[in-house]
């Protein structure tokens, strides 16, 4: 499923008219495939809005990995994310995730799930020849690309779910690109997205949805 959705999106990158600056990723969601998927992610989004830690909790898989080191499990994930505190950025980061639609992912490294659904699109679905640290993904129709880092400055060009090389990273609420041409231009950050930002497994275990991957990095 994955190797085909990908060759597809790639084909249509290529397609005349498509204007990619390297390519094109458009926006999918295979969570309609499965109706429990779609009970399960309504209902925590309802805990997101009311920040329901038992919710979270009861769905998160025993050795939930939060990290690419030792620090997984419950305990682990309370230490960092502080989901109690007023100030915890878990609510709106998972808000951000699986607001991002995804894809099911049928990979064997997953053990016993009955299915396996990544989200945000953006990280689930991004062609492996292109180096997440070095490119982004932009995620809005016509979006604007400045000659400066505000609103002022001259437009370069407008563009729609291009997958574009970066040059810096956010700064002030811009980054930093490379267009198609060669020139250098600034987009505003909230329409920019990294593949290696946070991302989430949710599992199918015995019926069950729950978390069992949330992190960033590579």
């Amino acid at each position: 499923m994955r190797i085909l959705l990908l060759a597809a999106l790639m084909l249509t990158a290529f397609a005349p008219g498509a204007s990619a600056q390297v390519a094109k990723l458009y926006p999918i969601d295979e969570a309609v495939q499965d109706s429990s998927l779609m009970l399960f992610r309504l209902r925590l989004i309802e805990a997101l809005v009311e920040r329901d830690t038992a919710f979270v909790y009861a769905h998160l898989a025993p050795e939930v990995k939060i990290s690419f080191g030792d620090a997984d499990g419950l305990d682990s994930f309370k230490m960092i994310w502080q989901p109690d505190a007023p100030d915890s950025k878990f609510w709106i980061t998972m808000a951000g995730i699986i607001g991002a639609g995804g894809i099911y992912d049928a990979s064997p490294d997953y053990g016993d799930a009955e299915a396996t659904f990544i989200a945000p699109y953006y990280f689930a679905a991004f062609p492996d020849e292109y180096d997440g640290f070095e490119y982004a993904v932009v995620v809005g129709e016509r979006v604007r690309v400045r000659s400066a880092p505000n609103t002022d400055s001259e437009i370069l060009a407008a563009l729609s779910y291009d997958i574009v090389p970066l040059i810096s990273p956010s700064s002030d609420g811009w980054v930093q690109i490379e267009l198609a041409d060669g020139k250098e231009g600034f987009m505003a950050s909230r329409y920019i997205k990294s593949p290696i930002g946070y991302r989430a497994g949710f599992e199918k275990v015995n019926g069950r949805w729950r978390i069992f991957f949330f992190l960033a990095g590579d």
